[in-house]
């Protein structure tokens, strides 16, 4: 996970927030306010957020309960589906 100067992440946020979710696309560039952004400015701003989010990187978690996160009938569910776990 790190930063690309070439082809940076946050154009293309932007370009999809345009597409799909024009509120939050306007609230990022703010519109129709003094202080308004550039396109090229919020594109950057994103890519430092999400730089900024990842570039420690991800961690695995061994041996811990799923219960944590999704309720038993999930669990039940995903074990009997994908992991192929029956009775």
């Amino acid at each position: 996970m790190k930063r690309h100067n070439k082809s940076p992440i946050g154009p293309m946020v932007i370009d999809y927030l345009k597409e799909h979710q024009n509120g939050l696309y306007n609230y990022l560039n703010k519109i129709g306010k003094e202080d308004e952004m550039t396109y090229e400015d919020a594109g950057k701003m994103v890519t430092d957020d999400i730089n900024n989010h990842f570039k420690v990187g991800y961690k695995l978690v061994w041996n811990d309960s799923l219960n944590q996160c999704m309720v038993d009938y999930d669990i039940v569910r995903v074990v009997g589906e994908y992991v192929g776990y029956s009775k």
